[in-house]
């Protein structure tokens, strides 16, 4: 190929790609889980909004699962099983939770090497309803079930991953919320050689959108934003987020 062939190859892929950023334009009306949008998506949006420039985002923060078509939402993440109902969803992370502290309090406290050195140990507990505070770990068939103590409970993860951080103890929490976190060198896994909450699928996290209003092109670009933001560096072992499928509900 001459160079000339090659330079014009170039400008035409930079004409294009202009060509798609001018067309993704207006409002994007996304509801975010709390939890989610605060330690994650919101986070990552700039570099969403530098390549698309006509784009504007709406973000509502609310752990319900509200109505997409009544309340105008273009795209919502949720967490957990998904309803019968209209509606397409694409996977962005396995059920996957992991335990993990600060290393202060593990060099303090110690590290745990199998589930039941926990009982020794201080754990923050979700005190939400349906909640108990009974952790499951599995390990080459075996399942281990045994409930933990702590001194500080709350129904808010963001209380409790804010505690961890600060050495409070140990805490039981969706991998894709702690694993900047951990890369950073703030907080370190343990009991990696089991599977926590291994029969759980309310941790599965979807991008969804209303089937009957069809796959705009802003909402194929926010999904697929979502997919790449949650697929980088997967746990070890673990499925991969950003199934390429989309799914009808």
């Amino acid at each position: 190929m001459s160079a000339l062939k090659l330079s014009a190859d170039l400008n035409n892929a930079k004409s294009e790609a202009r060509s798609f950023q001018q067309r993704v334009k207006g409002i994007l009306r996304v509801a975010l889980r709390v939890s989610t949008g605060t330690t994650i998506i919101v986070p990552a949006l700039p570099a969403l909004l530098e390549q698309y420039p006509d784009l504007d985002v709406d973000v509502t923060l609310t752990d319900d699962r509200l109505d997409l078509v009544a309340n105008n939402i273009d795209v919502a993440v949720w967490m957990g099983q998904l309803p019968d109902s209209e509606i397409v969803a694409r996977r962005l992370s396995p059920a996957q939770r992991i335990v993990c502290a600060s290393p202060g309090y593990l060099d303090r406290h110690g590290r745990p090497q199998t589930p039941s050195d926990l009982l020794q140990h201080s754990c923050l507990l979700f005190s939400a309803p349906g909640y108990p505070n009974k952790w499951q770990f599995e390990r080459d068939g075996v399942l281990e079930e045994l409930e933990v103590a702590g001194r500080l409970r709350s129904g808010n993860v963001l209380v409790l991953l804010s505690a961890a951080l600060s050495g409070v103890g140990l805490i039981m929490v969706h991998e894709w919320m702690v694993r900047r976190r951990i890369a950073m060198g703030q907080l370190e896994r343990v009991l990696d050689r089991y599977s926590v909450s291994p029969n759980s699928l309310d941790a599965e996290l979807h991008a969804v959108y209303a089937s009957s209003r069809g796959m705009s092109l802003k909402v194929r670009v926010f999904v697929d934003f979502l997919v790449h933001l949650f697929a980088s560096s997967p746990v070890s072992g673990a499925p991969g987020a950003g199934d390429a499928n989309l799914r009808k509900a």
